[in-house]
């Protein structure tokens, strides 16, 4: 839980660009989850996307990622897809920071989080 907690600004990615399509919109994490494997960017099988939160009144989520090897690569990749009407823009929330060393110091039980 500690290491959730303390790589989640890591793990997560911000997308704009979203449809305004709401069936579209409700599907952001299924579209995600299954683009990332088929593109070869995931580090396992299973699901690599934790949550998805869809800003209010705007075409922008959050997309909390399994890992941040996979949250890193999905930022790169997202960027310029074409997801119904949106284009798709891929950023580091404004609260990201990377992992400090004290950070990247997890319990072998947690290093699966981090990738």
């Amino acid at each position: 839980a500690e290491a959730l907690r303390l790589s989640l600004r890591t793990r997560t990615v911000r997308v704009t660009g979203l449809p305004q399509d709401p069936t579209l919109l409700a599907g952001v994490k299924d579209f995600v989850d299954a683009l990332m494997p088929a593109l070869n960017l995931t580090i396992r099988d299973g699901e690599c996307v934790r949550n998805v939160t869809v800003l209010p009144g705007s075409r922008e989520a959050a997309v909390e990622l399994r890992t941040v090897i996979e949250a890193q690569r999905a930022k790169e990749n997202l960027n310029g897809l074409k997801y119904g009407d949106g284009l798709l823009a891929s950023h580091w929330p404004v609260d990201y920071a990377p992992l400090s060393d004290a950070e990247g110091h997890v319990p072998p039980s947690a290093a699966p989080l981090l990738g």
